[in-house]
């Protein structure tokens, strides 16, 4: 069986979120008899390329995706979407109307719908509320159940001993829509301080 998930360009494979969330499952898809197919959305010159099985839409909030899931839909392919980023729930702010009402027409088209967390989900059935979906957390291989408890341990005791918090930030701060950076850490002084000031 395939699924073939439509991605917005070659770009896109070196992307976080195709690498880590597609690349990384693909093995384990395969396992199961499945072939899981990446094909940019801007270098697809004829649907009838496409192998038979599921079509998933991944970061594709455009015209093509709904017209290309439309013509999908009437093959009998079923058709989903991925939602990563959430631009849907923020009604007021109009730089993403354009996106809820892609979504909104999608949920017409949609069979099913894949996201990573309970939050997206949610905002999910709010568009599609009759529609299957599924969460799919970002894969991991694994955790060393008992580095990280030791780990966890070492720096609980160093910050008593030492009675100093080591803070790392880490912000990507790529989203044009969505800034991250140390200013975020900034605006959380007071908290920081009072923390300080507990000793």
């Amino acid at each position: 069986m395939n699924l073939t998930v439509i991605i917005p360009s070659r770009q896109s494979l070196a992307q976080a979120g195709v690498r880590i969330r597609y690349d990384r499952i693909s093995n384990h898809l395969r396992k199961c008899g499945w072939q899981l197919r990446l094909q940019p959305i801007n270098e697809l010159a004829s649907f009838d390329k496409l192998q038979p099985g599921p079509i998933l839409f991944s970061k594709c909030q455009d015209a093509r995706s709904l017209l290309l899931g439309r013509i999908a839909k009437e093959a009998g392919y079923p058709v989903g979407v991925d939602l990563f980023d959430d631009y849907f729930s923020q009604l007021p702010d109009v730089r993403f109307q354009h996106l809820r009402n892609w979504l909104s027409r999608m949920a017409e088209i949609a069979d099913f719908y894949v996201c990573s967390t309970a939050r997206m989900a949610d905002i999910a059935a709010q568009y599609m509320p009759d529609t299957p979906g599924l969460i799919v957390n970002d894969p991991i291989e694994g955790i060393n159940q008992d580095w990280l408890r030791d780990e966890l341990r070492r720096k609980w005791d160093d910050a008593l001993r030492n009675r100093r918090l080591k803070v790392l930030w880490f912000g990507i701060g790529d989203n044009p829509s969505f800034p991250v950076g140390i200013e975020d850490l900034s605006a959380q002084a007071d908290q920081l301080r009072a923390l300080e000031q507990r000793g």
